[in-house]
């Protein structure tokens, strides 16, 4: 028989490691719902160039530019991904293209999916972009639905899988 000390220790004990668990799964939970998945898929399609305004249908398509920080687009600077190309201006931080901009698309694709916390309180949804070169440097544009008319299909691989 146990004294009655040892029995409130071990509860105490018990206890103690349900609050540490407890706290570590929260902590968990936690940090990969802030966590959004980038991946990169080469060769989705064969290169080609076209004229930004002509791809975008917009007579004064911008650039988005990637500035890093709580915009959650530390991932694409990491990888000299320098904007998006959207178009028209609706957010602080863009410029218009030139007008006789080239796109150079390169069969390269990014698909993201959202943190648990984007998905879930922001609204965000997967997406794919698809990057280009212009003047040298490394840009991406949205994938649309319906597919823009320029952009050829695209190998399975580089799609989402459906949910």
């Amino acid at each position: 028989m146990r004294p009655c000390g040892l029995i409130h220790k071990d509860m105490e004990s018990a206890g103690l490691k349900t609050i540490k668990f407890a706290t570590l799964t929260l902590g968990l939970v936690l940090l990969t719902g802030c966590y959004r998945k980038l991946v990169v898929e080469s060769d989705c399609f064969a290169p080609f160039s076209v004229k930004a305004t002509e791809y975008l249908n917009a007579e004064s398509p911008q650039i988005w530019y990637a500035i890093g920080g709580n915009n959650g687009d530390d991932e694409l600077l990491d990888l000299q991904i320098r904007g998006v190309i959207v178009e028209y201006d609706f957010a602080q931080r863009m410029s218009p293209l030139p007008p006789e901009s080239i796109l150079k698309f390169t069969g390269n694709i990014y698909k993201i999916r959202p943190s648990w916390a984007e998905a879930n309180i922001g609204s965000g949804s997967r997406h794919i972009l698809i990057e280009v070169n212009m003047n040298g440097e490394k840009y991406l544009v949205f994938d649309e639905k319906p597919r823009n008319s320029h952009l050829p299909e695209l190998a399975p691989r580089c799609l989402w899988d459906p949910e």
